[in-house]
C-alpha cells in the first residue's frame, strides 16, 4: 500500500447500495484524488485516499448515511445473500425484503462479523462470519454457528433456533459478553443470553440440519431472471473506474433500478433490468472497456483485501494453469497471505509469510466450500511448482467423485471400452468412495504416478477418510 494514500473502508450493510449513495461515494472520491473504487470480501467499499485529503473525504461521505472506517478490522460489516435472491434457489420464505427487515433492527455496529445467509443460494459463503445465521425450513427461524475465536467456537451450533426480529438484540448481546468475559465459551454466552434476554424467540431445533453442497456460482455476465435479466461485473484487480461507477448509477437510476448489490467475490451486481433497458446497459460495458464473460479459473478465487503481493500471485497462478489447460471449474481457491475468513475448498498459503518462498497447499475434506475440516496435500513448494501442484490436486478431486449411478439405455449406450492393462486399474474405498487412480498416484502419500495399486505399501491409507489399503475394491470394467 502507497504509505502517502490511506484506505476508508466504507461499510454496506448486507452488501445493499442505493445507487444514489454510491453516486455520491464515487464523487467524494472523485474530488480527492481517487481515480477508482475497490470492493471487498465483506461486501465493501474502499477508497485509497491522499492522506491530506482525508478530512474532506470524510465530510462528504458522511451524507451518505453509511459507516465510514479509517482504521482495518475495528468495525464489521454485515454480510447477507440478499444478492441471491431472485437469480439462485431459495428457501421459499427468504424474500428479498427479509433481510433488509433485520437489518434495519442493528442500531450499532458490530465489531463481530456477522453472516444472514439463505443455505440454498451459492453465491454468499455461509460460514465466513464469527456469527453464522442460516435460514431454517421454519419460516423466520434461523440456526445459529457460532466460530469465535478463541477456544469453544469452532463451528459450535446454537442450542435453539433464533427468530428473526430478535437477532440484532441477541448480537449485541453475544458481542457485549464475548469481549467483556475474555471470549467466554458457548455455555457462557448461552447463560448470558438466558440471563438478559430471557424473552428471546427461538424454537426447539429438534431437525438433523445439513448444508447442501452447491457448484460453484456464475456471478458475472448477463443471465436471464423472470421478466428481466440481472449482470454480474468483475474486474481481475477488484478495482472499478470511478467514471464508469458513475456512469452505471446514472443508468440505474434512470431504469427506476433501486439497489445495486456487491458480492463477496468483489464484484458488482445489478438486479432487475428490464429486456428494453438491455442494449443501454451493453453500451456502458462497451464504452468504458469492461469485459464480461471471464474464464471460471478467473473467478473461483478468494484473495485477501488490498494485498497486491498475493494479487499478483492469482494473476501468476491463473496464467500458468491456463497454460497447463487445467480444468479447476469445481473447486474455489484462497491466497491465504494473512489471516481472513475462507470460504473455498482449496487454500494456498506460504510457509513463512514474511518470506514466501514455498507453500503449502490445503483442501477440505470433501472439497466443498462449507466444511472447516481441512488436509494437508503437499508442503514446500516453490511458487515455479505451484501450479503444476494445483494440478495434480485437481486431478485428484475429479479422480475421487462418486460415480453416477445410472444406466444407459440400449439407443445412448456407448461402445464397449478396451480393457486397461491390470497395473492401471483404478481401485475404490468402500467407506468414502474416494478412487485410487495409478495414473495419477497420491502425492501426499509419497506415491508417484504411475504406480499400481498392489505395489502399494500395507500402511497405504484412504487420502480423505484414511481407511485402510484391504478396504479398497477393484473398479473393474
Amino acid at each position: 500500500m502507497n504509505p502517502l494514500l490511506q484506505t476508508l473502508r466504507i461499510l454496506s450493510p448486507g452488501g445493499v447500495v442505493p445507487p444514489g449513495d454510491l453516486h455520491k461515494i464515487c464523487q467524494v472520491a472523485e474530488e480527492n484524488g481517487c481515480e477508482t473504487i475497490g470492493l471487498g470480501s465483506r461486501q465493501e467499499i474502499f477508497l485509497s485516499v491522499p492522506a491530506g485529503k482525508v478530512p474532506a473525504a470524510l465530510d462528504g461521505l458522511v451524507h451518505t448515511g453509511l459507516s465510514i472506517e479509517t482504521e482495518p478490522g475495528r468495525k464489521a460489516n454485515i454480510v447477507t445473500s440478499y444478492g441471491a435472491v431472485g437469480i439462485y434457489p431459495a428457501t421459499p420464505w427468504v424474500m428479498a425484503g427479509t433481510c433488509l427487515d433485520i437489518l434495519e433492527q442493528f442500531d450499532y455496529q458490530p465489531r463481530l462479523k456477522i453472516n444472514l445467509t439463505d443455505p440454498q443460494q451459492p453465491l454468499v459463503p455461509r460460514f465466513s462470519g464469527d456469527l453464522n445465521f442460516i435460514a431454517s425450513a421454519y419460516p423466520d427461524f434461523w440456526h445459529l454457528y457460532v466460530q469465535l475465536p478463541g477456544p469453544g467456537h469452532n463451528g459450535q451450533p446454537w442450542p435453539v433456533l433464533i427468530g428473526s426480529e430478535d437477532i440484532a438484540r441477541l448480537c449485541r448481546i453475544i458481542e457485549e459478553g464475548y469481549f467483556t468475559d475474555a471470549g467466554p465459551g458457548l455455555s457462557g454466552l448461552t447463560e448470558r443470553v438466558a440471563r438478559q434476554f430471557p424473552a428471546l424467540t427461538t424454537r426447539p431445533d429438534s431437525q438433523a440440519f445439513s448444508v447442501p453442497k452447491l457448484p460453484f456460482p456464475e456471478y458475472e455476465g448477463f443471465h436471464g431472471s423472470g421478466a428481466g435479466y440481472w449482470l454480474g461485473i468483475f474486474r481481475r484487480n477488484y478495482s472499478y473506474p470511478l467514471a464508469f461507477v458513475q456512469e452505471l448509477c446514472e443508468l440505474a437510476l434512470r431504469s427506476k433500478i433501486g439497489k445495486i448489490c456487491l458480492t463477496p467475490w468483489k464484484s458488482l451486481l445489478i438486479k432487475d433490468i428490464q429486456a428494453g433497458h438491455l442494449p443501454h446497459w451493453e453500451k456502458l460495458l462497451g464504452v468504458h472497456h469492461i469485459c464480461t464473460r471471464h474464464a471460471a479459473s478467473e473467478l473461483n478465487w478468494q484473495v485477501p483485501d488490498l494485498d497486491e503481493e498475493a494479487l499478483n500471485l492469482k494473476k501468476r497462478l491463473v496464467r500458468e494453469l491456463e497454460e497447463l489447460e487445467c480444468n479447476t471449474g469445481e473447486l474455489s481457491f484462497a491466497i491465504g497471505f494473512r489471516p481472513m475468513p475462507v470460504a473455498t475448498s482449496v487454500v494456498i498459503e506460504p510457509e513463512d509469510p514474511g518470506n514466501p518462498v514455498t507453500f503449502s497447499i490445503r483442501h477440505t475434506a470433501d472439497f466443498t466450500r462449507s466444511n472447516a475440516r481441512w488436509r494437508v496435500f503437499v508442503r514446500q513448494v516453490p511458487v515455479a511448482d505451484l501450479a503444476g501442484k494445483l494440478r495434480e490436486l485437481c486431478v485428484r478431486y475429479y479422480a475421487s467423485r462418486e460415480y453416477l449411478q445410472t444406466e444407459l439405455s440400449p439407443e445412448t449406450a456407448l461402445p464397449a471400452a478396451k480393457p486397461l492393462p491390470a497395473a492401471q486399474m483404478p481401485y475404490q474405498c468402500t467407506h468414502c468412495l474416494t478412487v485410487y487412480d495409478p495414473q495419477a498416484g497420491d502425492p501426499a502419500f509419497g506415491v508417484p504416478a504411475g504406480s499400481p495399486f498392489g505395489q502399494l505399501p500395507d500402511r497405504y491409507t484412504c487420502s480423505l477418510c484414511e481407511g485402510l489399503k484391504k478396504d479398497f475394491v477393484l473398479l473393474s470394467a
